[in-house]
């Protein structure tokens, strides 16, 4: 089932497979569980968190802002709970907001996120958010709410200045080249757990082949 899994990562029209909900429906179907690499951004979103920041995850389809959010949100949440549009998980200190696609809410869901953000950072309140957003839209919502002082913070933040309730993290800027080789190490240490009755499997013969380190550099 791990190879079965694995052909539907493969390029479709709509690109479902870009998307953590697919990925993650699909493995419960197949009984198998989900390729996972740590390229050390985790560690980072989650000390952040642990000293009651905000967090933005910005990046593109794919990038992997929905995963790092269903992680931390298990940190301390039930699954039933994820599950709903806007998990929320209550703690003595806050009330977290977990937006797992910024753009798919409505313009008025918009607004009352982006303001619970602007008074949480500004205000101090015990609210907070975790917000995975495409960083043009959020940019495009923010002006047209005229937010100016969280635009000019946000624009901060992106180009890489810090800030003591907020952080965002660019998954695009994330090295493309040493996610593959974590990707490929892990396909490769996944593909030797199945076992094979044919004497000649082409799939285990391309997965030494996969092994040798000049091809695994080309």
């Amino acid at each position: 089932m791990f190879f079965k899994f694995l052909s539907l990562y493969a390029p479709t029209s709509t690109n479902v497979a870009s998307f953590d909900e697919y990925i993650v429906n699909l493995s419960k179907k197949l009984d198998v569980e989900e390729i996972k690499i740590d390229n050390g951004i985790y560690n980072k979103v989650q000390e952040d968190f642990f000293n009651e920041k905000n967090i933005i995850l910005s990046g593109t389809a794919g990038d992997g802002k929905t995963y790092i959010l269903r992680k931390l949100f298990f940190e301390w949440g039930e699954a039933e709970e994820f599950g709903k549009f806007v998990p929320i998980v209550k703690t003595a200190n806050f009330t977290t907001y977990f937006i797992k696609d910024f753009t798919e809410l409505s313009k008025e869901d918009k607004k009352i996120y982006l303001q619970k953000l602007e008074n949480s950072i500004f205000k101090d309140t015990k609210e907070r958010l975790i917000i995975a957003a495409n960083d043009g839209i959020l940019i495009d919502s923010l002006k047209e709410f005229k937010m100016q002082e969280l635009l000019e913070l946000v624009e901060d933040l992106i180009d890489t200045k810090e800030h003591n309730k907020v952080s965002l993290f660019d998954l695009f800027q994330t090295s493309s080249a040493r996610n593959f080789n974590l990707l490929l190490d892990e396909i490769i240490k996944r593909a030797e757990e199945v076992k094979c009755d044919y004497k000649d499997c082409v799939i285990h013969n391309n997965i030494k082949l996969l092994k040798n380190e000049t091809i695994k550099n080309q």
